[in-house]
């Protein structure tokens, strides 16, 4: 037997082996961090949000006394700043001794309405008795035991009498008018010293909740304008957190579900949350980029103005024929003729001319020759200045008119605009490229339709572009159709 002791063979593990062990580890991982994302999802892609409250008096004044710091923490009701309150407080006396002064008044009106009242009630009592009196001595007259003067006397006492009574009655009247009126007194009084009263009680500010001050900058003897924020407050118990996740997770939210939430701030801290809503979509940039749809709307407003500018060119050119009537004579005659001569010149010079980008010199001296025929009328009375000074205005709303669409006879969108629509169009569908999916003809559909859309909207801008040229383009038809109301108008 040999006593030799042999080493234990080193373990050896094959290349295979290795593998496999690798294999079974980056498996154990994969299907931890799938368990693990099945019940909880990690976003460091979040910021915080609150509502910062800008707090602004109520009332404009010096301000006495600041009662907080910057970055303090403040909660609801407790006291921030006080504005001078003696301007108030004197205000408050005055509106209440004005107030006595007319509670003073209606009690003296009061008295006076019971004195016009007992007035009255006894020249009713005098008037009666005037008449039972006149009575009795009508009946003696009659009889002729008293003399026809004692009568005339009793019939001018009763005369007077009544006249007592009418002017209490005017007393009665005015005296309750005067009782109305400082009885509204008291009440216009009363509001202005509840105004005075509540102004005097915005003098100091308060906070309208519980958060912390945020970039204070008052000091003392500064000045306090009313409904100019003052002080910031940033609320402490209305933050919220915008976490942006992957789309994988977002089927596994609900509204109401619990999150924790750590802040850097507060590390190891956690905060309990409430899901409140799931957004689908997240933009970066809420504006986006939209200026081929701007660019569509821009140069069709522009194509609606060169038709209405056509219109309006026409509407002055039918009014100021119908003013040449009202001049009459020879310049009426040359108003008309130069006139129609130009709408005429505007139809088959102007147009052509434009539609190759230019403007028609021809019509240009026409329409200088107009405003010569207006001006050889030389009005006497105020009837022909008010014509000429509406011809005149009429003339130059053809003018503006003419040269408003001689100047979107160019084109409307400028070079750079255009290299920015095409080079954007351009990068916006090879960017489709990028993003692959499964399905390589339901890219294709994709990627079709958004360069048709593209492409719409560019031949949109490319067909009006120029106004008066093109195949969609503003015709002379408003300025051919007032040419023939003019032919018209001169047969009759």
């Amino acid at each position: 037997m040999d006593g030799t002791v042999r080493p234990p063979k080193p373990s050896v593990i094959s290349g295979r082996k290795r593998l496999l062990f690798w294999a079974i580890a980056v498996l154990a991982a994969l299907l931890a961090y799938d368990g693990v994302t099945s019940v909880a999802a990690y976003t460091a892609d979040a910021y915080v949000r609150s509502d910062l409250v800008s707090i602004a008096p109520e009332v404009s004044g010096r301000i006495t006394a600041v009662h907080v710091r910057d970055n303090q923490a403040v909660r609801r009701g407790d006291p921030l700043v006080t504005i001078d309150p003696v301007p108030f407080q004197l205000t408050v006396d005055e509106r209440r001794a004005m107030l006595q002064e007319t509670y003073a008044q209606v009690a003296a009106d009061t008295d006076g309405v019971l004195v016009a009242q007992s007035t009255l009630d006894a020249a009713t009592a005098a008037l009666t008795l005037a008449e039972a009196t006149k009575q009795r001595v009508d009946a003696l007259g009659f009889s002729g035991d008293i003399s026809r003067q004692r009568v005339d006397e009793m019939t001018a006492e009763v005369g007077r009498a009544q006249s007592n009574l009418l002017s209490a009655k005017n007393s009665v009247a005015q005296a309750g008018q005067i009782l109305l009126t400082h009885q509204a007194a008291v009440s216009r009084g009363t509001a202005e010293l509840a105004s005075a009263a509540w102004r005097l009680s915005r003098t100091a500010i308060t906070a309208p909740g519980d958060g912390t001050i945020n970039n204070l900058a008052v000091r003392i003897g500064d000045m306090a304008r009313a409904d100019v924020p003052l002080i910031g407050i940033v609320y402490a118990h209305a933050w919220r957190i915008v976490a942006n996740y992957r789309q994988t997770y977002i089927r596994q939210f609900y509204v109401g579900q619990t999150a924790w939430v750590w802040l850097d701030s507060e590390p190891g801290r956690f905060y309990r949350a409430r899901i409140e809503g799931v957004g689908r979509g997240i933009s970066r940039d809420p504006v986006g980029d939209s200026l081929l749809a701007f660019a569509v709307i821009i140069v069709w407003e522009k194509f609606s103005d060169a038709e209405r500018a056509v219109a309006q060119e026409a509407g002055a050119a039918a009014t100021l024929y119908q003013l040449a009537d009202g001049i009459g004579g020879e310049p009426g005659a040359a108003l008309r003729s130069s006139l129609t001569h130009y709408v005429r010149s505007a139809v088959t010079e102007d147009w052509p001319a434009m539609e190759r980008g230019q403007a028609s010199r021809a019509v240009t001296r026409t329409l200088d020759a107009t405003y010569v025929a207006l001006l050889t009328f030389a009005p006497n009375n105020g009837r022909g200045t008010a014509l000429l000074a509406e011809a005149l205005h009429q003339l130059d709303l053809v003018t503006q008119a003419r040269r408003a669409r001689l100047v979107m006879t160019a084109g409307i969108v400028p070079g750079v605009v255009w290299f920015v629509l095409v080079g954007g169009a351009v990068l916006t569908i090879g960017f489709t490229l990028f993003f692959g999916t499964e399905n390589l003809r339901v890219q294709a559909m994709m990627t079709g339709v958004l360069s048709f859309l593209i492409f719409s909207g560019l031949l949109v801008i490319i067909a009006i572009d120029h106004p008066f040229a093109g195949s969609v383009k503003v015709g002379p038809e408003a300025l051919a159709a007032m040419l023939e109301d003019f032919g018209t108008a001169s047969k009759r």
